[in-house]
């Protein structure tokens, strides 16, 4: 559900502007200020945090055909401010849970290697495009 909900902000549902304050009631760090000056170079733990415990509706996943990471999507933005792209800290490395989108046939990643394209064709996703 992770990879999922992951997924469903790198495609740009639900995502509509940056907090710098964020506040939930499941596992997220209290509310704070975030300081993007001092915190925004690297990925910022509490929004990492934020969307990995973001609850998503299963229904949606039946809704997923295309999954295109890229980096002008807002997510990266929003967990890292000033993220330039040259760096591998948003590169996904485990896609266990992929299964959960049955109609999903298409994928564009920042990279990865042969044996998972080899794996997600394995598992119907016919078209997958590595950026490195």
């Amino acid at each position: 559900m992770k990879l999922f909900c992951l997924f469903l902000f790198l495609v740009g549902i639900g995502v509509k502007k940056r907090s710098n304050n964020i506040n939930n009631e499941s596992s997220i760090p209290a509310k704070r200020s975030i300081d993007e000056d001092e915190e925004g170079y690297e990925p910022i733990p509490d929004l990492v945090t934020y969307f990995k415990v973001l609850p998503a509706h299963k229904k949606w996943a039946s809704l997923v055909t295309e999954i295109n990471q890229d980096g002008g999507n807002e997510i990266y933005r929003t967990i890292s401010p000033f993220w330039d792209g040259e760096d591998d800290a948003f590169t996904i490395e485990s896609f266990s849970d992929v299964d959960q989108f049955p109609h999903l046939n298409k994928m564009t990643l920042f990279s990865t290697d042969e044996a998972i394209v080899k794996a997600l064709e394995d598992k119907g996703i016919a078209s997958i495009v590595s950026y490195f």
